[in-house]
């Protein structure tokens, strides 16, 4: 309930916020006595929460006992959360107008240069292939295709200033609020944007980030209802021009969809006959490898979600899955090429169904072994890729990235890579908005704390935070930052110290979780937690 009926009406935002946290509460609630009484103690799982596990659900089919799924994407979020110190909520005003003179506003010759980066970069996603193909209607200001253009494409021009670039994003955050709660059916440039939304929910990192799970979620729905295809069967479908970037805008949503049902352990609805309609783009004589990238990648999420809700599968603990197996053997002619990040695909859904297994078999050390393995290749595989090319990649690359180097630093503090791809990410942002540089800090900073943690004298117990030492300074002076001094040897030419030096705001852990915990139990806390 809300204060009192004289304060301000709070936004939808707000208000979906306020609902989420209700849900959380009362989902818990019922668990709590669900797991109570005697009668569904041992009661067997209803079929439909079987599908897939989350944590709005009992664990692990039907034992009540069970640890949760592993949600790497949430994991890191809260961490983000804890390192930097909540956002805090301003009011979304309109940044952009027609008016050359308001706040935020771009002038003609920057909006062309950014509309031309966005097409050269960012476009073919969702079939803009040449300037022509934004019509002048989609470059009003207050265009959320244009707006989401200007923001992609601004991380490849450096002289913006960030207040400009702030501005937009809240400006594209504002109206793609008001967008999902218009009576259908949307627009289809306005289905363009909530796909590139879905892909970069992320764009400036001082603000909470867009639910990716939840946008594709509505989107999908808006989807269903615009794209006619959907109202027909696979076979009954011609695939022509049209149809075909139709396609690619649905293969978005429904791979955004499972990105964020895997990374967060949450439920994915998508109809079969829907996801029927995937592979037919690639019917169309222009279908790229992108395109076949994109149902390669929608196939193994769809995997990996039914071997993570098979306990039984789980408990075998297999190293290699047969369905895996097979699905390497279908796609591994598109693991090729530098912009390819399929495979980090792979290696990250097995390492998520190698700490699935380990919740089930915790001290194994063969599984412990796969999990360092594979994210050692997911860092040395990303730190192949050129600056450029990186730039345009999806947010869930950087999940991907993000998470691993979380892996390295809890199985093998010391191993290189957590520097090197440490730096390669600082050095990849555009800005400190960006989502590179706020994983570039995560990385650092939950390295500094494992690392500060083991050197602790065993038999003690860790009072407080580990980052008690630096008082009650909400944020880090030069001094106390926490790099090594590898890594300052390591500086890439023109970078000024000043900018690898990250203003981060640390605070504890959640309370009760390092408070009176020995410091030998850290590290079976850290790997619980990922």
């Amino acid at each position: 309930m809300w204060p009192d009926a004289t304060s301000a009406i709070p936004s939808i935002e707000e208000r979906l916020t306020s609902l989420e946290r209700c849900m959380r509460e009362m989902t818990g609630m019922m668990r709590q006595m669900l797991d109570h009484s005697p009668g569904f103690a041992n009661a067997s799982v209803p079929h439909l929460t079987k599908s897939i596990i989350t944590d709005e659900t009992a664990s692990m089919e039907g034992s009540p006992s069970s640890p949760f799924l592993p949600k790497p994407v949430r994991l890191i979020q809260d961490l983000q959360s804890d390192f930097f110190g909540e956002a805090e909520t301003s009011p979304v005003d309109s940044p952009l107008s027609s008016d050359g003179n308001a706040k935020g506003a771009i002038d003609s010759k920057l909006s062309l240069k950014l509309l031309q980066t966005f097409v050269d970069h960012f476009g073919a996603c969702v079939s803009i292939y040449n300037l022509s193909d934004i019509h002048n209607d989609m470059k009003a200001p207050d265009s959320l295709l244009y707006n989401t253009a200007c923001l992609l494409a601004s991380r490849y021009v450096p002289g913006i200033p960030t207040s400009t670039v702030h501005a937009i994003y809240l400006q594209v955050r504002h109206a793609v609020v008001n967008i999902l709660w218009e009576k259908p059916p949307l627009k289809y440039e306005t289905l363009q944007a909530l796909a590139l939304l879905c892909l970069w929910p992320a764009t400036a990192q001082k603000e909470p980030p867009m639910d990716s799970w939840l946008l594709s979620g509505i989107s999908i729905n808006h989807a269903i209802i615009a794209l006619d295809f959907l109202n027909y069967a696979p076979s009954e479908v011609m695939v022509d021009n049209e149809t075909a970037a139709q396609l690619r805008l649905w293969n978005t949503y429904c791979l955004t969809q499972l990105h964020f049902a895997v990374g967060n352990a949450r439920p994915f609805h998508i109809q079969q006959r829907y996801l029927d309609h995937c592979p037919r783009i690639l019917e169309h004589p222009a279908a790229t490898l992108e395109d076949a990238r994109v149902v390669a990648e929608i196939q193994l999420y769809l995997i990996t979600l039914r071997l993570q809700s098979n306990s039984s599968r789980m408990r075998l603990a297999d190293l290699d899955y047969e369905e895996i197996e097979r699905w390497k053997r279908e796609w591994a002619h598109l693991f090729s090429g530098e912009s390819s990040t399929l495979e980090l695909s792979l290696w990250f859904c097995q390492t998520l169904l190698h700490r699935t297994a380990m919740r089930l078999q915790p001290r194994s050390d063969r599984l412990a072994s796969e999990v360092l393995q594979t994210s050692r290749l997911i860092i040395s595989r990303f730190l192949q890729i050129r600056y450029s090319t990186a730039l345009s990649l999806v947010d869930q690359v950087y999940f991907i990235v993000g998470y691993a180097a979380l892996n390295l630093c809890d199985f093998n503090l010391m191993d290189p890579l957590i520097e090197q791809v440490q730096m390669f990410l600082l050095h990849l942002s555009p800005n400190e908005d960006h989502i590179a540089y706020r994983f570039s800090c995560m990385v650092a900073e939950f390295k500094r704390r494992c690392g500060s943690a083991e050197c602790n004298d065993p038999s003690s117990t860790v009072k407080g935070s580990p980052l008690s030492s630096y008082g009650d300074s909400r944020k880090m002076s030069m001094g106390q930052a926490p790099f090594m001094p590898p890594l300052m040897d390591g500086m890439i030419e023109g970078y000024g110290f000043e900018q690898l030096m990250p203003e981060v705001m640390p605070s504890s852990f959640p309370d009760g979780i390092l408070n009176g915990m020995p410091v030998t139990g850290l590290a079976a806390y850290r790997s619980a937690t990922l």
